[in-house]
């Protein structure tokens, strides 16, 4: 029989149950009968897991090719139902100055020429993320973006494009961020963590 004001979202109530190490039944089953839920806890990334949340990391870097432009892309496929928040990204340029451009694109369902094999950041989570990683040195695999920033990069400059947590950056299920130099026999490289988790069902819709 349903609760009143019953919660259906379980990943939170999972993450307080584990974080106090509670026993038993859904500890926080349903909302107050007003408004007057708080969710505040002071925890850091070391309990991301518990929330539902896995941190992948990687530095991917393309080689130089003459009369090719580099490009790296971070995909989060349709059929995942994840959701992907990039919480670091530098862009870096070995020894030419270059501007590349970051484009965000729904729709993509198809990959670069090398798929890479990114890092867990934590051994708790799953090992494996569910976007993936995949680069390229020959501008015929880029395809074309929605442009969303520029970064103008010195000749041994890095460019960080995250600073606050209100510039992470959102990867809905069939999103891509892509990242592509615009000088061609460029070697363009990246750092890049990020984290995913699946949706929920209430946010399917």
């Amino acid at each position: 029989m349903a609760r009143l004001n019953e919660i259906l979202v379980g990943r939170f109530a999972r993450g307080l149950q584990k974080v106090f190490g509670i026993k038993g039944p859904v500890p926080v089953a349903t909302l107050a009968p007003e408004i007057m839920p708080v969710v505040v806890i002071p925890v850091g990334v070391e309990n991301r897991y518990l929330e539902g949340w896995f941190r992948f990391g990687q530095n991917p870097a393309t080689t130089a090719v003459a009369a090719q432009f580099g490009g790296i892309r971070l995909r989060n496929p349709a059929g995942g139902n994840i959701i992907v928040v990039i919480e670091k990204l530098t862009i870096s340029s070995a020894g030419v100055t270059d501007s590349p451009i970051v484009e965000l694109s729904p729709g993509i369902t198809t990959d670069l020429t090398t798929l890479l094999t990114p890092q867990r950041i934590d051994g708790r989570g799953q090992p494996r993320p569910t976007a993936i990683l995949s680069i390229t040195s020959n501008s015929a695999t880029l395809g074309a973006n929605t442009n969303i920033l520029q970064a103008n990069i010195g000749t041994t400059g890095v460019v960080d494009l995250i600073l606050i947590e209100d510039h992470q950056l959102v990867l809905s299920p069939g999103d891509a961020i892509q990242i592509r130099s615009i000088v061609a026999n460029t070697a363009l490289g990246m750092s890049i963590i990020w984290r995913e988790r699946f949706l929920e069902e209430s946010e399917r819709t």
